[in-house]
């Protein structure tokens, strides 16, 4: 029994081994792929199929140097085009990343060779794979790890391919590995070569293939990862027709067909040697049989011995068998790791002279697949200073049986002049060398790489020599500078005392003086309250004027000691910013006023109230900067802009900006300007006074406050001084300092604080001299949007806007402000316009504004109507209808209404009148011209807006017929060639109105002709 069992056993293992190597038979090779009605359907409807390959996935897919799409995918969709009847539209895109980016766009429709991982499978559907290839890991060749594992590698900077299925399967399974992740295989292979990684983790076809192309010969396999690339077909997940079509050609496709491909890319030939490892292992089994046959035979009286000791014998046999088993799918797996590295090889056959080359041989020499190679031939591709080398390395080894290593240069079969590197090794039969083999690797790159290191170190070592001679250079300078700062530091040392000397004596000096001049001011204070005669006001006048100025310089001079002597402290506390702003303005407001300077102070909207700072010497600063503002300026506005600044989370500043449109600084003198006794130049000196302390006092002072100042500037066109301080914000919340009541007042008695908004200068100067004879004080802005932010950011009893302004409007400005929601937003507000008809009224009051005015303006009236609507806010409700309704006089045909002009100038009294009146005719010139402009520009809105200019002054001004030509033409701005007609009887009319305004005031003024 035992005896035959073994017959049996042995007999089964030869079987076996027989069937190595065979093709499978595949029934129906040529069977017809059929599809469903739906499928088919779905076919005609999409004909074209546009696919995304991976351009440098060579060799599963890629482009060549003429752009066309190969490899092992490419052929599989050609054979796919035949069998299902698509048209794939192939396009070649930047890289894979740029692939998976069209396909979640559905920009591209299939992928042909993609590894199916949970990230694809959210916008992709799969196919069944059709090729497998492992991944495995590779580190440099003097690398002392091995056998490594995806595990084994935490602590090292791995490399794998952005967006490949292995980068999917790493970061899922073993997301603790760092990982760099490069563009294609090429790159990673060059970092790993340059040591600029520790491993490289990719599928082997890919990998070698790379290697050998980029000449990269210093990197080895390692380890294997223990994942498989499953290479499948991807369609875009919304078709899944698509997805059952292409696996059914993918079904239809042979095995021989599948055979072809693969062996045609990733084989490196076919073993023409009897003595294959499967036919010595046949041998072996069968040697093994016949012994254990003749044993039993010969031994056939220890049959029941041998029966005894079977299952002994069994065991040890199980056991060596799976030792074979482990040991064949090692073999198995070197094998197709050797069978996918297309580095190419080759052998020669000494017994008969052939000569075999793998496939990357034919790509190395550039010649075609077709290419018959013979030795004689093949000594040919090597350069001519090379081929005595090569021939005596294997003649050498033809007769010792050593191999070789050698890097040559090459010609190949396209003229191209490479370098490879060429190892040869010896088959030794009974003592005779038999056949050579080795590889053959194109290293151009490499030795490119090392012919530029050698330039690099040639010329870094020129550049050392250089850097040598200029260190010598630098220590003998160095020694020169420090002799030379020990000289400075003696003279600094003499120039420090002087200075502190000088500085306590100006210290000293100003505290003596002061108390003097103090009484001098005193006294004259005292004179001027007398009745003095015209000449000895002004003269008192002059003393206490030149005492200010005086004393002025002596606080600068005290100030500049104080900060010499490193005395100053500054003192902090939290203040409201709004009140300190506004007071300091009100102090310089008379000086402006006696330039016709206005000034305007324009807050960010959300400034903070309060802050903390030493407020004294802020408004120190603000002072000394407006004062030189109005000194330089002769004509129009000063503003004061007020903004905060963020440079990051926790550092915010406030910034104050100066700004006006005097007669500037040249960059020259800007360079000098915060120097102490240093002014632009002589002549301003000369013509302005000064002690040239001050800009340099508000420097030091901001610098104490961790601020900077500075100015911008152009010679003519005026200046913007500014300065930066930290913002503290204050520790409470602050309000204003308590103001008196303004609203139910019986009369004008009551001092209000009113908001003005009026662009026009000669109104602003006129509606301001009014006010003040009523006790009122103003803030005068010249268009509605600065209107908005001084109202909500301001505290003011009243306002009053002109309904047409440049920017923003009357109207709109107060739909602004009662639509912000602040605590301001129910500011009463008056209309001042000089087209207050009965149709215009709604808008009016639609807006959001409690009354309107016309002009001219009548004082008493005005007066009258700002009582009635403090009266109306007061109780929370509103004037009465019949308050509402304005009435224009009919105009009479004289030129204006001599009785009004004559109340007016005895209200404001001849001084203002003149003031007005000097400034008229230039205000008129300024919109007659803008008026012109605007008629051959044809622009609607602007010849409004002159004209309705024009047409408010004159009303203002009791010029009633050249308010009513105004008016006509701001009717007709539509349509510009009837306004032009009407120009000269405009000029006409304003000639006459200035004769007009001239003859009753008694002056003369200007013919504007």
């Amino acid at each position: 029994m035992g005896f035959y069992r073994v017959i049996c056993i042995g007999l089964l293992a030869v079987g076996l081994l027989s069937t190595v190597g065979q093709t499978p038979t595949v029934a129906n090779e040529d069977a017809e792929v059929r599809f469903t009605a739906e499928e088919a359907n779905w076919l005609s409807k999409h004909p074209t199929i546009r696919i995304g390959p991976d351009p440098t996935f060579s060799p599963i897919e890629y482009f060549d140097d003429d752009g066309n799409f190969e490899g092992i995918a490419a052929d599989y969709l050609r054979l796919l085009e035949k069998k299902l009847g698509i048209t794939f539209q192939v396009e070649q895109l930047e890289n894979w990343n740029a692939s998976i980016e069209k396909a979640k766009k559905q920009e591209i429709d299939v992928w042909t060779a993609a590894v199916e991982t949970p990230q694809r499978a959210e916008y992709m559907l799969f196919t069944e794979p059709y090729l497998k290839v492992p991944a495995v890991i590779m580190v440099r060749d003097d690398s002392e790890k091995d056998n490594l594992t995806i595990e084994s590698l935490d602590g090292m900077r791995i490399a794998v391919v952005e967006g490949y299925a292995v980068h999917d399967y790493i970061v899922n399974s073993h997301p603790h590995l760092q990982l760099i992740l490069v563009p294609d295989v090429e790159t990673g292979l060059q970092k790993l070569s340059f040591g600029e990684i520790g491993a490289f983790v990719g599928n082997i076809a890919t990998a070698a293939r790379y290697a050998e192309v980029a000449g990269i010969g210093n990197i080895r396999v390692a380890g294997n990862s223990g994942y498989f690339y499953k290479w499948a077909l991807a369609n875009r997940k919304d078709w899944p027709l698509l997805t059952s079509i292409l696996q059914k050609g993918l079904n239809a496709i042979t095995t021989a067909e599948s055979q072809e491909i693969q062996q045609r890319w990733i084989s490196l030939g076919t073993r023409n040697s009897l003595w294959t490892p499967e036919f010595i292992f046949g041998l072996i089994s069968i040697a093994f049989l016949a012994i254990v046959v003749g044993m039993l035979l010969w031994t056939r009286s220890l049959q029941r011995l041998v029966e005894a000791r079977t299952d002994t014998l069994q065991r040890e046999l199980s056991a060596r068998s799976e030792v074979e088993e482990k040991l064949q799918k090692q073999k198995n797996l070197l094998d197709e790791v050797g069978s996918l590295a297309i580095i190419g090889g080759w052998e020669v056959d000494l017994r008969t002279n052939e000569l075999s080359w793998s496939t990357a041989m034919f790509h190395i020499h550039e010649v075609d697949e077709d290419f018959s190679p013979n030795p004689a031939a093949s000594i040919e591709f090597y350069a001519p200073e090379a081929r005595d080398t090569i021939i005596q390395a294997i003649a050498h080894a033809k007769k010792t049986g050593e191999g070789w290593d050698l890097e040559i240069p090459i010609i190949t079969g396209r003229g191209r002049h490479k370098w490879a590197r060429v190892r040869g090794q010896c088959e030794i039969q009974d003592g005779e060398v038999v056949r050579l083999f080795g590889a053959y690797q194109d290293i151009s790159y490499r030795r490119e790489v090392q012919k530029d290191l050698q330039r690099s170190k040639e010329e870094l070592a020129t550049q050392l020599k250089e850097v040598e001679y200029s260190h010598q250079q630098l220590e003998d300078q160095a020694s020169a500078l420090v002799e030379l700062a020990e000289e400075q530091k003696s003279l600094r040392d003499k120039a420090e005392l002087g200075e502190k000397s000088k500085a306590e004596f100006l210290a000293t000096m100003s505290h003596e003086i002061r108390t003097p001049m103090t009484g001098i001011l005193g006294m004259a204070d005292l004179l001027l309250m007398e009745d003095l005669t015209a000449d000895q006001r002004k003269q008192a006048q002059t003393i206490k004027g030149s005492g200010e100025i005086l004393l002025t310089i002596l606080n600068d001079i005290l100030d500049q000691s104080k900060l010499d002597a490193g005395k100053f402290e500054l003192s902090n506390s939290d203040i409201y910013l709004p009140d300190l702003i506004e007071s300091s303005l009100e102090l310089m407001n008379d000086r402006a006023k006696q330039k016709t300077l206005s000034l305007a102070y324009i807050p960010e909207e959300g400034l903070p109230q309060g802050i903390n700072i030493d407020a004294t010497r802020l408004r120190q600063i603000l002072t000394n900067l407006v004062t030189n503002s109005i000194k330089f300026t002769e004509t129009g506005e000063i503003t004061l802009n007020v903004k905060r600044l963020s440079e990051d989370e926790k550092t915010e500043k406030l910034c104050f900006e100066v700004t006006d449109n005097g007669i500037g600084i040249s960059q020259e003198h800007q360079q000098r300007l915060f120097q102490r006794f240093e002014q632009a130049d002589a002549s301003t000196v000369q013509q302005y006074g000064g002690s040239g302390l001050g800009l340099s006092i508000c420097k030091q002072l901001v610098e104490l406050m961790e601020g900077e100042i500075g100015v911008e500037s152009e010679l003519g066109k005026g200046s913007t001084f500014w300065f930066t301080i930290p913002l503290r914000h204050a520790a409470a919340d602050m309000t204003p300092f308590a103001a008196p009541e303004a609203v139910g007042i019986v009369t004008s008695k009551e001092n209000l604080k009113i908001l003005v908004a009026e662009d026009n200068t000669v109104n602003q100067i006129l509606i301001t001299a009014l006010l003040s004879q009523a006790g009122h004080s103003t803030f005068i802005v010249d268009n509605g949007k600065k209107a908005v932010v001084a109202a909500l950011t301001g505290l003011y009893d009243l306002a009053l806007f002109d309904v047409r302004m440049p920017v923003m409007d009357g109207p709109e400005a107060t739909k602004k402000i009662r639509s912000s929601g602040s605590l301001n937003s129910n500011l009463p507000i008056i209309a001042i316009t000089a087209d207050a008809m009965k149709e215009h009224l709604p808008r009016y009051y639609e807006a959001g504004m409690n009354a309107v005015e016309t002009k001219p303006i009548d004082l008493p009236r005005l007066l009258s109507t700002i009582d009635k609507v403090l009266r109306a806010a007061k109780s929370g409700g509103a004037i009465s209808e019949e308050d509402k309704q304005v009435t224009l006089e009919l105009v009479k045909p004289a030129l204006g209404d001599e009785q009004k002009f004559i109340d007016l100038c005895n209200q404001l009294g001849k001084e203002t009148i003149q003031d007005l009146l000097q400034q008229t005719p230039d205000s008129l010139i300024e919109n007659v011209d803008r008026l012109k402009s605007a008629i051959a520009d044809k622009n609607k809105g602007d010849i409004r807006s002159a004209a309705h200019a024009i047409r408010g002054m004159s009303s203002s001004m009791c010029a009633v017929r050249l308010a009513l030509f105004a008016a006509d033409i701001e009717d007709r701005a539509e349509k510009s060639q009837d306004v032009e007609v009407l120009l000269p009887k405009l000029e006409e009319t304003i000639r006459e109105t200035l004769h007009w305004w001239a003859r009753i005031s008694e002056l003369q003024l200007r013919d504007i002709a």
